[in-house]
């Protein structure tokens, strides 16, 4: 098979064999009556609204205003527990074709045990302000940056930042001075940043 023969199959005739599956798949599955459909995707998100344990029940919608603390027990626990990592015995001239090394693996260990300074990054995350509040039925984890003084300006946004996977809402630390702290800027922006539900301090659905 020649080079075009091949790029017309890969970008032209399998995609278009997949369109046609998938629309023959969907026309199967929600029936022809365009009321019918929305019924049904209704009752699919209904089936779906509740993320938390149990069944599902009234939410408060009260926003509770959290600072980032870890118990001094719990970072005593996690060097321990780097203290007894049980490494496996790497192979000569092998770096990571196997796996991870074991050898590079002790000075990631060794960093997170003796340098690695919980305390000081906590300082810096609490730099702003950090919030909780539940959404079908689980803890959502967000920081709200309200600008300051309008000075004059007539224009308010709001915005929201997400992170990707594996992220955090500190991606952003860095943006969030740009978008307020600018005196010629005509914009004030509201800025809001969730951790993502499993990430962060936000609860695992």
């Amino acid at each position: 098979m020649g080079s075009f023969s091949k790029c017309l199959l890969l970008w032209v005739v399998i995609p278009t064999v997949t369109c046609i599956l998938v629309s023959m798949v969907m026309i199967s599955i929600f029936p022809a009556n365009p009321k019918s459909k929305l019924s049904l995707i209704d009752e699919v998100w209904q089936e779906e609204a509740w993320w938390g344990p149990g069944e599902p029940k009234a939410e408060p919608d009260a926003v509770q205003a959290v600072k980032i603390t870890i118990k001094d027990s719990a970072l005593d626990d996690l060097k321990t527990r780097l203290d007894q990592t049980r490494l496996h015995s790497t192979l000569e001239g092998v770096g990571f074709e196997y796996g991870f090394n074991a050898i590079y693996m002790k000075e990631v260990i060794k960093y997170w045990r003796h340098t690695y300074n919980w305390k000081k990054q906590e300082t810096v995350l609490n730099k702003y302000m950090h919030y909780k509040t539940s959404i079908e039925g689980i803890k959502i984890h967000f920081i709200h940056i309200k600008p300051p003084e309008l000075k004059g300006k007539s224009r308010r946004r709001a915005v929201m930042f997400v992170h990707g996977w594996p992220g955090s809402i500190y991606e952003f630390y860095k943006i969030i001075p740009l978008l307020n702290n600018n005196a010629s800027q005509s914009v004030d922006f509201d800025i809001i940043c969730p951790s993502i539900p499993g990430y962060g301090f936000s609860d695992i659905p």
